[in-house]
């Protein structure tokens, strides 16, 4: 008895599975594109620059400060006019220097950020309680590897997200709602 020996794999069988993965690429793809959209981008970009703030603080052994620059206007203008608290939606960092200035960081991945018109950052509320919805907020890193608490409130399109900066932890955490440090305290946070 003679057996045939087959070393591929027949036209037929290989048309089979191209069929297959292009209906599984056309069911997938719509979802991919969504949830690698413009709009997570940016959830992105904001807790890459919260992460990398809290490391450049460390590793470099200054103080760092997050500076949010909230949608709204301010309420009480600014005696310094340093144009980067005109600054609007948008985020950079800032470093302490030696003579007690603010200088902006020079490195590239803590450049100013400028988000687009569909992502917002609408509110603040720092670790005192204190709620601010306009101008340019300061969040220390400090060279200890801590930070001040703080909850940004984000919308991005017609979805609300809170993004959580804790004192110890280095990376944020990003909640699909609105929250204020009394859901954190009591463990409400999702």
């Amino acid at each position: 008895m003679r057996f045939r020996r087959c070393d591929g794999f027949t036209l037929v069988e290989l048309l089979v599975v191209i069929t297959l993965l292009s209906i599984v690429g056309v069911v997938i793809m719509p979802r991919v594109s969504g949830f690698l959209g413009a709009d997570r981008g940016n959830m992105i970009a904001l807790s890459s620059i919260i992460t990398k703030t809290f490391d450049e603080s460390f590793l470099r052994k200054k103080t760092c400060f997050l500076a949010l620059h909230l949608n709204g206007p301010s309420a009480k203008p600014r005696e310094d006019k340093n144009p980067v608290f005109e600054r609007q939606n948008g985020v950079s960092v800032l470093i302490l220097g030696e003579n007690g200035s603010l200088e902006e960081s020079k490195t590239r991945a803590l450049a100013f950020k400028k988000f687009p018109s569909g992502f917002t950052l609408d509110e603040v509320i720092l670790s005192t309680g204190e709620r601010v919805t306009g101008g340019t907020v300061l969040i220390p890193f400090y060279p200890e590897g801590n930070s001040d608490d703080a909850i940004i409130h984000v919308t991005s399109g017609s979805d609300r997200f809170s993004v959580i900066i804790y004192k110890m932890r280095k990376e944020p955490r990003v909640t699909g709602e609105y929250i204020d440090f009394d859901a954190v305290r009591e463990g409400n946070v999702f």
